[in-house]
């Protein structure tokens, strides 16, 4: 119940009340500074509960003019004072407005919502079929290229021995007269098939090995000309 509901509760110095009043009856007289009394306590009363009322209206106008801030609506604008009734309806349909616009960013956030959904959906699809194909296609190559530069290494490895096994070998320049001389030197000890089997495995085609071997052959040829002229 609020303060200004409900009879006026007074009292005055005397001790009589509006409950005291109304139980002794209209038959008792009372002296005319006892009425006096009586309305002056009625009128303390009745101010009381304006003041209240009041403070409750300001209260009420603040918020009023705070509302009418945050939408940017002018309560001053126009004939009358910013408390009259229709200055301070002005930010009704301010509000209805910002409701609307809210209903409508609300709907559109949802759509956006929903795309967004989507496309995550289909980030996480092509995720796993990536996934999946680099179980099936990918992991399997990479393993063979591990496998082929491990075989790499170790032939680079047979490769570099094989080289410091001739590099130990004193150099010394061989002719032959005939071919069958060098078929017989080649299959000597001085160059084994060892490092000759070695050297042709790793050493690709048209390598130094080759051009060496042909080198020889022809002097051997040239010399045994030579010698059949004189």
């Amino acid at each position: 119940m609020r303060v200004t509901d409900g009879p006026l509760n007074w009292e005055t110095q005397n001790g009589y009340t509006p409950r005291g009043v109304r139980a002794a009856g209209p038959t008792v007289w009372y002296q005319s500074t006892a009425v006096v009394a009586m309305l002056d306590a009625a009128d303390e009363e009745h101010a009381r509960r304006i003041r209240a009322e009041n403070e409750r209206g300001g209260d009420a106008r603040g918020v009023v003019a705070s509302v009418a801030r945050a939408l940017g609506v002018d309560i001053d604008e126009g004939r009358g004072h910013r408390w009259d009734l229709d200055h301070m309806r002005r930010v009704v349909p301010a509000a209805e407005t910002l409701r609307e616009e809210r209903d409508t960013a609300l709907g559109e956030s949802k759509g956006m919502l929903d795309l967004l959904r989507q496309a995550y959906d289909q980030r996480d699809a092509w995720k796993t079929a990536m996934e999946e194909m680099d179980a099936k296609h990918v992991l399997p190559l990479r393993r063979e290229l591990r496998d082929e530069r491990e075989n790499s290494a170790a032939l680079a490895a047979e490769l570099r021995a094989a080289q410091a096994a001739l590099r130990r070998q004193p150099a010394r320049m061989v002719f032959h007269a005939t071919v069958a001389e060098e078929r017989d030197w080649m299959a000597s000890d001085l160059v084994t098939a060892d490092v000759l089997a070695k050297i042709s495995a790793t050493a690709p085609v048209g390598s130094l090995v080759d051009e060496l071997k042909n080198v020889i052959v022809s002097q051997a040829r040239e010399i045994a000309r030579l010698k059949g002229g004189e």
